[in-house]
């Protein structure tokens, strides 16, 4: 059966970072998205027929309130085999979009009513930018605590606008920290090292009550895991998305 799949076109890029792109996509059919938080959708890189060269699946970074547009923020990894292939695409070039998919990493309605944690390393920030967005428009008294580890400072994704969220918003607590502050140019003095069960202890006080959702990679997240299970936390207070 061949596969189905929706053009998008590229209305806006933002370089996130020197390495990170956010592809802003809208429908050239007009029609609107709807989505859950932490959901993804497959992005195909189209031929000149119309049918389709490569595809992977991304998050989708934007919030489910806008439905205009949908952003999905991707790291351009050099020796990749996909998204190299994104760097010649301009404003008004076209992807395939077919989804959204996902129903385990969801965020719901009954989330908004629980004190949550998002855990995330490198470009895993995406779906929990996702859900940040949509709190904030949702306007929930929400409580939510981000720990992002990155290697470097000039790694961490969204670092201005999550700098501006956290002081516009009582409940949002941003704590980044990096592992290779050594590597970059950029002076760093905020916190170093892996995310660990010293850092969550800090900064989450009541573990058997938070809902923890993680995303990065597979080494990462396993570890994570077996610490907030250590802690005190259950199966089901553990959302998760990881990578190979």
């Amino acid at each position: 059966m061949p596969i189905k799949f929706t053009p998008f076109v590229i209305e806006k890029i933002i370089n996130e970072t020197h390495d990170t792109k956010t592809f802003r996509l809208k429908n050239v059919e007009g029609r609107p998205m709807f989505f859950k938080p932490g959901q993804f959708v497959n992005m195909y890189i189209l031929k000149e027929d119309g049918s389709f060269a490569d595809a992977r699946s991304m998050s989708i970074s934007s919030s489910p309130t806008i439905t205009g547009y949908i952003d999905l923020t991707i790291k351009i990894v050099p020796d990749g085999r996909f998204t190299p292939k994104l760097l010649p695409f301009k404003l008004g070039d076209k992807f395939g979009i077919n989804g959204p998919f996902g129903r385990s990493f969801n965020f719901s309605e009954d989330d908004l009513k629980k004190h949550f944690v998002l855990i995330a390393g490198g470009v895993g920030i995406t779906p929990l930018m996702c859900i940040i967005r949509y709190v904030i428009n949702k306007k929930a008294s929400t409580k939510m605590i981000l720990l992002y580890s990155n290697k470097t400072p000039k790694d961490i994704i969204y670092y201005e606008e999550l700098n501006k969220l956290e002081s516009l918003n009582g409940n949002l607590k941003v704590v980044n920290t990096v592992t290779r502050p050594h590597e970059s140019a950029t002076e760093w003095h905020g916190l170093t090292g892996r995310i660990n069960e010293d850092l969550i202890r800090k900064h989450v006080h009541d573990i058997s009550n938070t809902m923890f959702f993680l995303c990065g990679p597979d080494t990462m997240i396993k570890e994570l895991i077996e610490t907030l299970k250590k802690m005190g936390a259950s199966d089901s207070q553990i959302k998760f998305e990881k990578w190979g």
